[in-house]
């Protein structure tokens, strides 16, 4: 013994002890974080001493190694000199293995039974010769998973060696190591007692965990059955997995399978599975979980899967640890920011969990690959401490599901309460609603509908009305409706006249749509009372359509069907006629008589020449002393013969008035309709030719309109406007003038302007208005050049003058229906926004409405483009086309110029009050500010304000100026 003490202390590799020593304190502080104790003991050469008290001795830096060829054999071993340190764990080259040379002695004076253990169970080989000190084989072991068998199973993941020292005997171990891991070389010596009993705590440490790791699994297993919650699969999953790697660490489950040379492909496969299961733990428990988190933890477990098939044990290894420490650090992320995020008890047990397995996944490879053997307890301490982060991992699905379970009741009394609020609604809405099978029979009733339809009661009404089709009065418009349904899945606000229960008829507006419940298709509806609005309706739309003097059509609805009829004439090529009829006298009638007489006079005789004309024949009144009358098809070619009835007409028509009579005549004008060159206007103008032709040569006279008669004048006429609108675009002679729009509501209100338009004339010094060239500037389509030439020069005056562009609350720009189609035009429009920066909500385009209902399709499509950029529209003319009350639901604008036409005797005439009245109430429902031009009085305008119209604009108020008078005056 003493002699061995002075071996040891005078060894020639003293100095290297130090060097190692400092080393493995390195290693030591490293891993202190750890809080493991460790059995230590720092190289000082192959040599150690055992006694009678000796239990477990670490003998990895007693080793001395060296790496050969795997050819050579024991002797090569023992006569070589070129035995250091095991400080290299990178993997053997091929056709090469690692031998260890160890001498122990056993200082006692007996005899010590002992086990060398080697706790790497992935060796492939592993060769044990035991020399006594003459250089004898004493015992020689062949194991390995290679070569595991019953003979030489692998114990707890672990190879051991039996020996039985003699007193103060010698022996020196040699071992052979063939592997394609690191050399890592765990290598300790344990006395027979410690062995025994490290075998059976392991056993019942073992025991345990698999029994708790199997309950787990089966109790969540159970559960995701019941519950089917997906968290609780993937932990059962996880523990399952988790038990089958213990196992498969300890050597059973390979050894089960025969597969006992995949162990480390096992290790890694079972590694791969576990994390996968714990990271779909963790992604339910922490919803929401970014999709990049979840792919990344993803990528990461089956990168894992795949090195177990293709890699060696050393870069399984590598792999395993990098892989499995990136995705603990995910998930400890995601942990920690859910807990930042407010959440509570959950991710807090998340935590407690990964950490524990991050500390001793990343603490037990460390040590491994360090070569470190820990004392048997320790394992044992990390392997409990593995479970119970397992067990937060469980409490946290379970306190999950508990919040889940919370918020879910939550949601449901909530959805009960707005189901509650929502029947609530339902009973006591003023719209009758109503579910119905396909076929027609009402399933459930409210009780608006029920009142609606004169019932007493839901019961009554659904005992009563086998079908719906009892609520209509005419079946033909539920066949109607009912086939757009089918067409198009629902219907909205078709209105159709109802049948009450007392025969009783009404309209009602209903919207109906298919849902399927439960497999079958069933009909919700909805409907409305609208008796009063659609009688208001009708009402108003044949006082716009028709004189309210005579109850014949306007000249309003007359334009509207000439435009119509003459689209019909070319595309069929049929005839096309026009009557002006002009009443001799009228004036002297008017002023002898007064307004009264002069309107039943017009009522007389209108009825009159309505029933000396055929049906198919169209009469309007045009203005106060002037009628038309529309010939289409067969009837065209009579238009002489009925000319002269018309006159006969006249000719017997007496007038008489307290008791003075008045013999009144008729001149008529005839105009035929050139299918190739003939407009509505120039189809009117040429009428109205003929017409004052007939005045010119004297009372009672019929005048057919001829190219070749004095009516050429009036293409004269034309031509030279034409000429002078050319020079007008060319040389810039037109003029921008603006008009204002007054608030009448508060004096706050934005200060609003119109860009007006004249044309400069050579032949005196004032300025032409637009009414008298823009007829035929549309004649001649040349409306979208001039729409351009304003926006263009207004623009342009804008971009000169900053100063009005940011002072500017919203200017007013006409827009012709001939514009409206031109996409070149909207082409320019959206280049000058951007050329010249003018901001697009200062912009409104103001579109009448006659073009806007002739051109609808259109007008849609320019105020969808230009509204989108922040644009406003105005319709202007508003009560011209008024029968389109539909109009502005169908168009999306700002405003409603309301015609003036209506605003000028709305002192004196009730309808124009009632219309404008009617007008401002349908504008304030949809949203829509009112504009009344033409107010030529205060007291108009004072009228206007009661109304509630929003801005007015006539002469009274403001004239138009030139538009550079704005720079030295305020709008």
């Amino acid at each position: 013994m003493a002699h061995t003490q002075r071996q040891i202390e005078c060894t020639p590799y003293h100095k290297q002890e130090r060097y190692n020593l400092r080393l493995q304190l390195r290693r030591l502080i490293q891993l202190f974080w750890l809080g493991l104790m460790c059995f230590y003991t720092s190289y000082t050469a192959a040599s150690v001493s055992i006694d009678a008290s000796t239990k477990q001795l670490n003998l990895y830096t007693h080793v001395s190694v060296m790496r050969i060829g795997d050819n050579l054999q024991l002797s090569h071993a023992v006569s070589s000199s070129m035995w250091h340190s095991p400080d290299n764990i990178s993997p053997l080259e091929d056709q090469q293995a690692l031998w260890g040379k160890l001498v122990i002695n056993n200082a006692a004076a007996q005899t010590i039974d002992a086990y060398i253990v080697m706790a790497n169970p992935g060796v492939n080989k592993l060769d044990w010769y035991l020399m006594d000190s003459k250089s004898r084989i004493r015992s020689s072991h062949f194991t390995g998973t290679d070569r595991v068998d019953e003979l030489h199973p692998l114990q707890n993941g672990q190879f051991s060696l039996p020996v039985s020292f003699q007193p103060h005997e010698q022996l020196t171990l040699y071992f052979k190591l063939v592997d394609d891991g690191p050399m890592v070389l765990p290598l300790s010596l344990v006395s027979a007692e410690q062995w025994a009993k490290n075998q059976l705590l392991n056993k019942l440490i073992t025991g345990f965990i698999s029994g708790a790791l199997l309950i787990l699994s089966a109790y969540f297993m159970v559960a995701y059955v019941l519950r089917r919650s997906p968290v609780r699969f993937w932990f059962s999953a996880s523990c399952l997995g988790a038990w089958l790697l213990l196992i498969n660490l300890q050597g059973l489950l390979t050894q089960w399978l025969g597969l006992v040379p995949y162990l480390s492909s096992f290790t890694s496969g079972l590694l791969a599975f576990t994390l996968l299961c714990l990271v779909k733990v963790s992604h339910s428990v922490l919803q929401p979980v970014a999709a990049y988190w979840r792919y990344a933890a993803y990528a990461l477990c089956s990168g894992l899967l795949l090195v177990s098939f293709i890699l060696n044990a050393y870069w399984q290894l590598v792999f395993a640890t990098s892989i499995s420490s990136a995705i603990l650090v995910i998930q400890l992320w995601l942990t920690f920011n859910a807990v930042r995020q407010g959440n509570k008890l959950a991710p807090r047990l998340f935590i407690c969990g990964w950490l524990l397995i991050c500390f001793v996944s990343i603490g037990q490879s460390s040590l491994f690959l360090n070569g470190i053997i820990v004392d048997n307890h320790i394992n044992h301490i990390m392997l409990l401490l593995v479970l119970l982060g397992g067990l937060f991992i469980a409490f946290a699905n379970d306190a999950a599901e508990q919040q889940a379970r919370l918020s879910l009741y939550s949601e449901q009394t909530q959805v009960i309460e707005d189901l509650k609020q929502f029947y609530d609604l339902v009973q006591h809405t003023v719209d009758g609603l109503y579910v119905s099978s396909q076929d027609g029979q009402l399933l459930n009733v409210n009780p608006a509908l029920v009142q609606l339809f004169g019932y007493e009661s839901p019961q009554q009404m659904l005992s009563e009305v086998k079908t719906t089709e009892h609520l209509y009065r005419n079946q033909e418009d539920r066949q109607k409706l009912l086939k757009e349904l089918h067409q198009h899945g629902f219907v909205i606000n078709k209105e159709v006249q109802g049948s009450k229960r007392d025969g009783t008829e009404f309209w009602f507006s209903t919207s109906v749509q298919i849902k399927q419940d439960e497999g079958e298709s069933l009909m919700y509806g909805s409907i409305t009372d609208i008796t009063e609005r659609k009688h208001n309706h009708l009402s108003m739309a044949y006082l716009a359509s028709h004189d309210p003097i005579t109850g014949i059509y306007n000249h309003r609805e007359f334009d509207r069907r000439l435009q119509h009829a003459m689209q019909y004439s070319r595309q069929n090529q049929s005839g096309l006629c026009l009557l002006i009829i002009a009443i001799n006298d009228f004036a002297r009638v008017n002023e002898s008589c007064g307004y009264e007489a002069a309107n039943i006079l017009l009522r007389q005789l209108s009825h009159r020449l309505h029933q000396a004309i055929s049906s198919r024949a169209l009469l309007a009144r045009l203005n106060n002393d002037q009628f038309a009358v529309l010939l289409e098809g067969e009837l065209a070619s009579d238009s002489l013969k009925i000319a002269e009835q018309l006159q006969s007409v006249g000719n017997q028509f007496r007038f008489m008035w307290e008791k003075r009579r008045f013999d009144l005549g008729l001149s008529i004008g005839i105009a035929s309709s050139n299918l190739i060159g003939d407009t509505q206007q120039k189809l009117l103008s040429k009428a109205s030719s003929a017409c004052d032709s007939a005045k010119q040569k004297g009372r009672n006279q019929i005048h057919q309109y001829s190219d070749e008669g004095e009516e050429v004048t009036h293409f004269q006429t034309d031509q030279n406007w034409l000429t002078m609108l050319n020079q007008a675009l060319e040389k810039d002679t037109f003029e921008l003038y603006f008009q204002p729009y007054h608030p009448l509501k508060s004096t706050d209100s934005p200060a609003q302007y119109e860009i007006l338009l004249r044309m400069k004339s050579d032949l005196q010094d004032n300025l032409i208005s637009p009414s008298s060239f823009l007829p035929s500037a549309e004649r001649h389509n040349l409306m979208a050049m001039i729409d351009a030439w304003v926006v263009k020069n207004y623009f342009e005056w804008l971009n000169q003058h900053p100063q009005q562009l940011e002072s500017l609350s919203l200017c007013h720009i006409n827009i012709s229906g001939f514009s409206i189609a031109d996409n070149e035009l909207k082409l320019f429009l959206l280049n000058a926004f951007e050329q010249y920066q003018i901001p697009h909500h200062k912009i409104c385009f103001e579109l009448s409405e006659t073009d806007a209902v002739t051109h609808l399709d259109e007008t849609r499509k320019f105020i969808k483009t230009f509204a989108n950029l922040g644009c406003k529209f105005a319709l202007d003319d508003f009560g011209n086309e008024f029968s389109s009350y539909n109009t502005l639901k169908n168009l999306a604008v700002n405003f409603v110029k309301i015609d003036g036409g209506l605003i000028k005797d709305i002192l004196i005439d009730a309808v124009d009050s009632a219309m404008v009245r009617s007008i401002q109430d349908i504008s304030n429902t949809l949203n829509i500010q009112t504009i009344a031009e033409f107010v030529e009085s205060k007291d108009i305008m004072v009228e206007l304000g009661k109304l509630g119209v929003d801005y007015a604009q006539g002469y009274a108020l403001s004239k138009p100026q030139p538009l550079n008078n704005l720079l030295t005056s305020l709008v």
